[in-house]
């Protein structure tokens, strides 16, 4: 884990408002909110795929084309869900694969996960949920 320390110091520094977030490949539906530790855990593939799911259906408005959307874009196509199989057992699973830089990917992955916790009171939140329209401001103004 990169950086854990620093990122711990961080929360610590940010208590009430800062929560840690681990991906976890089998955990299954809801995100687990600890209150205690302020740790979220989801698993990745459906958090990413709850993410898409909200820029599929429209549920975000993102700015005029620029740039910095452009580069959005880029960062969420460069998160690519693929098919893999477990070449001893034979079970198949989807997974995000990293083929480029996917810094916003992540960013607004984890974003839909905190809004989650917002709108619909936390714990009981289901993944991939915001209001009808959100806009998503990137970069200055």
């Amino acid at each position: 884990m990169q950086e854990i320390h620093m990122t711990r110091a961080f929360a610590a520094k940010h208590a009430g408002r800062v929560w840690l977030n681990f991906f976890q490949e089998s955990q299954r539906g809801c995100y687990l909110w600890n209150r205690d530790d302020r740790i979220v855990r989801e698993n990745r593939t459906e958090a990413m795929d709850a993410s898409r799911r909200i820029i599929r259906d429209e549920k975000v408005v993102l700015p005029r084309q620029s740039e910095m959307v452009e580069e959005f874009a880029e960062h969420i196509a460069n998160d690519a869900k693929r098919l893999e199989e477990d070449p001893e057992s034979g079970p198949q699973v989807y997974r995000y694969k990293k083929l480029g830089t996917n810094h916003f990917s992540l960013a607004f992955t984890y974003d839909c996960i905190a809004w989650s916790r917002q709108r619909f009171g936390g714990p009981q939140a289901r993944f991939g949920t915001m209001p009808r329209r959100s806009v998503i401001p990137l970069g200055p103004n």
